[in-house]
């Protein structure tokens, strides 16, 4: 919280109450910050003779809360609007119907506990479990809402977060934008099987967050997201490098150690799970491929868009000369990351780098890394690498644009690309089955004769019959 340092030289009777009328005037036309709220309450307590101490933490708790709730306004809307029909008919998608809700369905408590995929995943098994406490028909509303609480708990970091390059509403605002339009996002989008993509956002947020300016209590409430984010799937591991480097340039050692031990019962769960869907039987590695997987679907996806959409800037270009190019624009990126570096931009580094290694695991334990089309399909792998990337280079970017120096603009360049392909396709592509049958329709008629209910995508039916 910003304190305001009170002038030291003296004010004349005069000067002082027109400088403590010009505070509370002004109190309703300037933008809400912490400057001013305490500019304006600072008068008060002066005329009113109210002691600091029984104020000013009410003060204090306001604006925080202020702060973190200010900054959902967009994201929320922005989801809200994606497709509607997602909360006017839900759906449940895919496993998240056939195994996690199937499972709780049919045996109870005992279901949030089991490994799946290879991995242990939290918050399918506990939103399964407790959305079957209520009626049937009522399901996927829950597991929705559900769904959309978790995806906002990245945004409520950001709005909290004391990092000094997230210090202005603007700042906040725009890295929010990119979290959450930055694609391919269609496939993970408001469904609990696919949000091991999105938790792992938790561990960088807090790892960005100025860890000694924040108190006891939300280093209490840090530990628990980080319990969270590394117990729901796999991919919170693949970001540790990235938080750990975060805690120790901090020298958060105590904090590091409690948050790192759920990643013990992640481990367990990955080497005791043998079928095949385990880690160790998918792995599988291909340089050739993973090049152009990686310039295609990260370093050109995350900024120009995807191969094959109607809506990316990507398509604007044939395909060969985007070929002719990939040499010089991946120097260009060793190069930006190389400078990055050699500036001490730790946030900007680590996530740029974090997004190779990321990359890399995404494309090793992929189910099916061989199929042929990572280059098309499987957009759950890139959301997390792409959004890394393009976060990174936000941080450098904010190092470096000075709106008094119009040539230091040139920086933005990237970002409004990146905002203008990725909010395109953000808009015009929607997880939403519209051919699938009604869940309310399935539920009363389907489900009452032979105990099954059809889901999104088209095809995928839930079996009750045990």
């Amino acid at each position: 919280m910003f304190l305001l340092k009170f002038p030291t030289h003296r004010f004349s009777c005069v000067n002082r109450m027109q400088h403590e009328k010009t505070c509370i005037d002004r109190r309703f036309g300037m933008i809400l910050n912490d400057r001013n709220i305490l500019c304006v309450f600072k008068s008060l307590l002066k005329h009113f003779k109210i002691h600091k101490k029984f104020f000013i933490p009410e003060v204090f708790l306001k604006i925080k809360v202020l702060n973190g709730v200010r900054i959902l306004i967009v994201p929320f809307f922005i989801i809200m609007i994606r497709d509607i029909r997602l909360f006017i008919e839900p759906q449940l998608w895919a496993e998240e119907g056939t195994i996690y809700f199937r499972e709780a369905y049919l045996y109870g408590f005992k279901t949030i506990f089991k490994a799946e995929f290879g991995y242990y995943s939290l918050l399918p098994r506990t939103f399964s479990y407790v959305s079957n406490l209520f009626p049937l028909e009522t399901v996927p509303m829950f597991m929705i809402l559900f769904s959309l609480f978790v995806w906002l708990v990245p945004h409520i970091l950001i709005g909290l977060s004391r990092n000094e390059r997230l210090y202005s509403f603007k700042n906040k605002t725009i890295c929010s934008l990119i979290l959450l339009l930055t694609g391919p996002s269609d496939e993970i989008f408001l469904n609990s099987i696919n949000l091991h993509f999105v938790t792992p956002w938790i561990l960088i947020l807090i790892g960005m967050d100025n860890l000694n300016r924040i108190s006891k209590a939300r280093s209490v409430l840090y530990v628990f997201l980080s319990w969270v984010s590394l117990l729901n799937g796999s991919v919170s591991i693949f970001v540790l490098p990235t938080y750990i480097y975060l805690i120790l340039s901090q020298k958060k050692y105590k904090f590091l150690i409690f948050s790192l031990f759920p990643v013990l019962i992640q481990l367990y769960s990955i080497f005791i799970f043998n079928n095949n869907n385990s880690f160790h039987d998918r792995f599988s590695f291909s340089m050739e491929e993973f090049n152009l997987v990686y310039y295609y679907r990260v370093l050109l996806g995350s900024f120009v868009g995807e191969i094959g959409s109607r809506y990316s800037i990507l398509n604007l270009i044939e395909i060969q000369s985007w070929i002719k190019l990939k040499t010089v624009l991946f120097l260009f990126f060793t190069g930006l990351v190389l400078f990055v570096i050699k500036e001490r931009n730790k946030f900007a580094s680590s996530l740029m780098i974090g997004s190779v290694t990321v990359s890399i695991l995404m494309y090793l334990f992929a189910l099916n890394p061989k199929y042929p089309n990572l280059l098309i399909g499987g957009g759950r792998y890139f959301y997390l690498p792409n959004t890394m990337l393009v976060i990174g280079y936000l941080f450098f970017y904010f190092k470096k644009v000075d709106f008094k120096i119009p040539a230091t603009l040139i920086y933005a360049i990237p970002i409004i690309l990146s905002l203008f392909s990725s909010g395109v396709a953000y808009f015009n592509k929607s997880r939403y089955c519209s051919d699938c049958a009604s869940w309310k329709t399935e539920v009363r008629q389907n489900f009452r004769q032979n105990k099954k209910i059809q889901i999104s995508p088209k095809g995928w039916v839930i079996d009750f019959n045990q």
